[in-house]
């Protein structure tokens, strides 16, 4: 019995708020201390690590905002910096350079040269170690428009039968915007016209095309017009034979054949006309005159509207007149 009191009176005495508070205590210790081992095992793991880009391309943003307000950029053309990331090795091992994006904000350029913020976006987990510039000195010009005549160039080699007769373009010349800078680049805008397919009327939509000194000016250049439309007007050649017109044969007399310097003579007109022609009359010979045998003369074409003789054929011919009983 007085065991047993003895023993309640201890367990009494025993400090069991004590006891579970610090408990407790050692619980949330050996949780911290778990987390930190975790922690530091997941690192060795998963360490942070850094990776050098050598090229980040630099993008303009608010080139349309400053071209309404009358400038341009001149340079740089194509601005690229530098720089190192880091994050988890599992993240940057993930990461394309294609995702690290840089730009510089010009809409708001009011002068001709102004230092502006390098802005980055990266991927979630990554962040910028070190970059080789945070500022880019961008300079611009005030945008001209200047005038250019459209030139004609022709390439290939005309069908034998052909000959242009008219080329026409609409609009006749161009304007072009950009810096003073870049339009000084323009040597000539032209048309290119490829001959070797054409054998009738024609209707053309062609480029206009920019020929510069310096081609990577191109893309800060702005043209009226990037089309022209080009109307080709042909003639078409043709040999045809001579045919002889007689007046006035003596009486007694009869023509027994007549012969010319030249059987046949080439001709140039449009398609229909030409194509409705296989020969050539000439204007009357008066034979009023001509003895019985060989008689030479002269003779003049008889060329309808809208024909005449092509390149290389003289319009002097000789005819041979044979009279005879």
């Amino acid at each position: 019995m007085k065991d047993k009191l003895k023993n309640s009176s201890y367990l009494k005495n025993i400090d069991f708020k004590g006891f579970y508070s610090n408990n407790l205590i050692i619980k949330i210790v050996c949780l911290f201390l778990a987390i930190f081992l975790w922690s530091f095992v997941m690192g060795n793991k998963n360490p942070v690590v850094t990776k050098d880009i050598p090229v980040v391309n630099v993008e303009y943003r608010g080139v349309d905002k400053l071209r309404e307000n009358g400038r341009v950029i001149i340079s740089p053309k194509t601005p690229t910096i530098s720089m190192r990331v880091e994050g988890r090795r599992n993240t940057i091992t993930k990461m394309k350079n294609s995702e690290i994006k840089a730009f510089v904000d010009v809409k708001s350029i009011k002068v001709d040269s102004e230092t502006l913020p390098v802005e980055i976006s990266l991927p979630q987990g990554v962040n910028v170690a070190d970059q080789s510039d945070e500022t880019i000195l961008v300079k611009t010009e005030t945008v001209d428009t200047v005038k250019f005549p459209i030139r004609i160039m022709k390439v290939g080699d005309l069908q034998e039968n052909v000959e242009i007769d008219s080329i026409k373009l609409d609009p006749k010349d161009i304007k072009v915007s950009g810096a003073k800078t870049y339009l000084n680049s323009i040597d000539y805008a032209s048309v290119k016209i490829d001959q070797s397919n054409i054998d009738k009327d024609i209707n053309l939509d062609l480029p206009i095309n920019l020929s510069l000194k310096d081609d990577t000016t191109r893309s800060y250049l702005t043209k009226s017009s990037e089309s022209c439309k080009v109307i080709i007007d042909v003639l078409l050649k043709k040999d045809v034979e001579i045919k002889p017109v007689v007046t006035n044969i003596p009486d007694g007399l009869k023509v027994k054949k007549v012969t010319f310097s030249r059987p046949t003579v080439k001709i140039k007109g449009q398609d229909d006309i030409i194509k409705s022609h296989s020969n050539i009359t000439t204007k009357a010979i008066d034979l009023k005159s001509f003895k019985e045998g060989e008689n030479t003369v002269d003779v003049t074409l008889d060329l309808p509207q809208s024909i005449v003789l092509a390149e290389g054929s003289n319009g002097r011919i000789t005819a041979t007149v044979v009279l005879e009983k």
